[in-house]
Parts: structure tokens; sequence; C-alpha cells
């Protein structure tokens, strides 16, 4: 089976302006934000493929993500940080070096706890050569460890809904599958056991559909 989303038409523009891109994220305007990773910047791009640079002292950034509000967060893979820029693209924070080793993977948990109306803003963030998971608060103190001696070399990471719960969903790499954790930070699920090689990203959609990046065997599932 082969899938083609639409015709890149747009992006034509920059092709030739980026290098090994990375992670990708969509704002609530439909701003595009791309890690430009070996170029060591976040391009923010329109819809005519226009593009602003986002970022100074980045060092092959990878994981990114963008919240409701516009901020935007960004896994700086050999940073070993996470830095959060506001929408104007300043920067608001850099956590502690020593926090990460190879910072991956980063996503913003915007779902609401059961029985409240207000998300919490937490941050999570893969720790890819620690094998853990970080969570820090929405203003960047590290606030707990998860997933030690589950993961293996976790690369990308989403939260999804089920029910009145929110669930954190990890592409456990070198496990070969998608490791998945509860509110209480606990394992209850493996997905993709047997069937996965190497994942590396993974989001799930309001309808609760996972999908994943199944890198080795060349496909989305």
């Amino acid at each position: 089976v082969r899938v083609q989303i639409g015709n890149p038409k747009l992006l034509l523009s920059i092709r030739d302006k980026l290098l090994h891109p990375d992670g990708i994220a969509v704002d609530e305007e439909g701003y595009i934000y791309v890690a430009d990773r070996n170029n060591d910047v976040i391009k923010k791009l329109d819809h005519q493929g226009n593009y602003i640079t986002i970022g100074s002292k980045l060092n092959k950034p990878e994981g990114l993500c963008v919240d409701k509000q516009g901020n935007i967060y960004v896994g700086n893979r050999n940073g070993d940080e996470l830095v959060k820029y506001n929408s104007n693209g300043e920067e608001i924070f850099r956590t502690t070096r020593m926090s990460f080793n190879k910072a991956t993977g980063i996503t913003v948990d915007e779902i609401p706890p059961a029985g409240q109306t207000q998300a919490t803003g937490e941050i999570w963030a893969c720790d890819r050569n620690n094998d853990r998971v970080l969570m820090f608060k929405p203003t960047g103190e590290l606030e707990l460890v998860m997933g030690m001696g589950d993961l293996n070399k976790p690369e990308g990471i989403c939260t999804g809904k089920g029910g009145n719960f929110s669930y954190i969903y990890v592409a456990d790499r070198n496990n070969d599958r998608i490791t998945v954790f509860d509110q209480s930070r606990r394992k209850i699920d493996e997905i993709g056991v047997g069937k996965l090689n190497k994942p590396e990203g993974v989001y799930v959609d309001n309808d609760g559909c996972i999908l994943v990046a199944d890198t080795n065997n060349n496909r989305l599932v």
C-alpha cells in the first residue's frame, strides 16, 4: 500500500534551505514548524513557503512541539536540553544540561485531567540515551522521571485521550514497540510488539487512532 498526501508545491521554495529536517509541528493558525537539524535552527513556514528562523545556540534540534498558545518547545538533541520559546520566537527558558543525554521527542499535555476543565501543561521529553522520559512543569523545573527499566532509546512521544483519561505514548525505538503509560505514570500497554522495527515517531489523533513512523520497516502504520 502506498499513501501520498498532497503535492508538496509550497515546500519546493525551501527545499535547498533545509539540512536534515527532523521534527515537525503545526500551530493553531496553520503555520508549519520544522526542526532544521543540521542548520541548528527552527524554521517557521507560512502557506506560501516563506519562512523565518527561530532559535539560537541550538545543537542538532530534533524534537518539536507547539502548544495552543503558540509556544514552541524544542528537544535540543546534542545540546542535551529542552528549550522553550514564545509565539514571537523569544526564548523563555532552557533546562539544565545535566537533565538529558540526547533530548529527542517532546510533547505538551494539553488534555485536562478527569473531572477538570484545564490542562496542567506538563512538558514531556524523551531522554534517549538515559532510556527514560522526563516531565517538566510549564515553567521548566524537572518534576519527575518515568520509564526507567521499561524504555530503550525512546525517540518520539505524544499524549492521547482514552475516555476520561490521558495517556502517554512513547516510540520505544530499540524495544520495537510503542510503550503506553497512564496518568499515574505506570506502564499499562505495549503496542506493536513483533510488528514494529525501530519506531521513531508516534501520534494519537482526536479519535484515538495511533499513527507510528515504523522507521526500519519504511512505513507509516
